[in-house]
């Protein structure tokens, strides 16, 4: 699970009221830890990708159940942003950070598209046909896509 799966689920009981909301920026504006745990998010959902992440649910055998549950992964997402947003009183992800938000903006066209590279591999790497000869030959590539999206989004999840 990405390091926010929850959060929004978490915070928006507090967030959608008055009292909470102020309860949240309180514990944000004192508590370090509070605000590391919020900041980690943030940069967190800056670094993810639903879109991208749509790719990789190709990957999964097509049913109503991985439909539901990559519902409940965008619904969380949304979820998520809209509370941490609320809590940091920023009106995107990072804003107060512009030389990161630029960084991640820019490093985007390129992880993207190792990402497609990526789900490819797989795709290809999980057909039954495939003999160890032609496994052998992806594996390299495979394991450089893996290093690649790790070095752009400069972590391994």
């Amino acid at each position: 699970m990405p390091a926010w799966y929850g959060v929004g689920t978490a915070l928006a009981p507090l967030a959608d009221t008055a009292a909470g909301l102020r309860t949240l920026r309180r514990m944000y504006r004192d508590w370090p830890f509070f605000r590391a745990i919020i900041e980690n998010v943030e940069m967190s959902l800056a670094k993810s990708s639903i879109r991208i992440g749509r790719l990789y649910l190709d990957l999964v055998p097509e049913s109503p159940e991985r439909d539901r549950m990559y519902s409940l992964v965008v619904d969380e997402h949304e979820r998520t942003v809209d509370a941490v947003l609320a809590v940091v009183r920023a009106g995107e992800l990072l804003d107060r950070h512009p030389s990161v938000q630029r960084t991640i903006r820019l490093r985007n066209p390129y992880v993207d598209p190792i990402n497609a590279v990526q789900v490819e591999l797989l795709h290809a790497w999980r057909d039954p046909a495939l003999d160890d000869e032609g496994r052998q030959r992806l594996r390299r590539p495979l394991a450089r896509s893996i290093a690649g999206i790790a070095a752009g989004l400069r972590n391994t999840g």
